[in-house]
């Protein structure tokens, strides 16, 4: 397993982040975050501090129905994303933890600790998958919209997984959610227009996907706080999958 520089690192997190900028669904609210702190308490990252890489936390909101037990849900839930957690990012996996209670009802998070096991696909891309993706992954995860496993897969909640294969017939919770999807600009390099070569210039005003949060009001774009009221229950996760 490789390690990347010091240099290396924080364009890779500035790169997630732009990513993570140019997310767009209905059913996600996104935020990155300089630290846990600033993400309890509302700080969303600005524009420098993003582009400078320091942008480690992120905060998912996924307004969808979510199962809190069998055939009960709830209309949202908060889940919170380390990027390096595992010390040595993009190479370890975050910490994925939902933040909010009532716990999610799935097989994939710790009913006690609110930890997300995300399974093989983030070791299994060698550090090339990016955060963005991994967002897209666990809302299929809550929305119970993924393959069947093996029969002898209970996960942290047999009891979830046999009422998913039982009584949904493996089907997702909710039809018909949006999924976000990468922007193919930063991802692939693929644009709808001619390619033109122009100076980079630095905009006087800064683009509204990253804009520091204001105490009385939130950030504009798709980076903005969460208000306390919101997400009522934050706890740091418990480690394990």
């Amino acid at each position: 397993m490789g390690r990347l520089s010091p240099k290396d690192l924080r364009s890779r997190l500035a790169y997630d982040a732009r990513i993570c900028a140019r997310l767009s669904s209905p059913h996600l609210v996104l935020s990155a975050h300089v630290s846990n702190d600033a993400m309890l308490n509302g700080i969303v990252a600005t524009e420098a501090e993003a582009e400078a890489g320091q942008a480690a936390m992120y905060l998912a909101r996924f307004n969808f129905p979510t199962l809190t037990n069998a055939g009960v849900t709830t209309p949202t839930v908060a889940v919170s994303f380390n990027l390096l957690a595992g010390g040595n990012y993009p190479f370890t996996e975050p910490a994925v933890n939902a933040v909010t209670h009532p716990r999610p009802w799935s097989p994939h998070v710790h009913p006690g600790s609110g930890a997300v096991c995300i399974g093989e696909v983030w070791a299994r891309s060698r550090g090339q998958m990016v955060l963005g993706q991994l967002v897209a992954h666990v809302m299929r995860v809550f929305n119970f919209d993924e393959p069947n496993r093996d029969p002898s897969y209970d996960g942290w909640n047999a009891e979830a997984i046999r009422y998913w294969r039982t009584t949904m017939k493996c089907r997702p919770l909710n039809a018909g959610i949006v999924y976000p999807t990468m922007p193919e600009d930063l991802t692939h390099g693929i644009t709808n227009a001619p390619a033109v070569f122009a100076a980079i210039t630095t905009p006087a005003t800064p683009p509204p996907a990253f804009r520091a949060a204001a105490p009385s009001a939130p950030a504009g774009g798709l980076f903005r706080a969460v208000a306390p009221a919101q997400v009522p229950t934050f706890r740091r996760g418990g480690g394990g999958r």
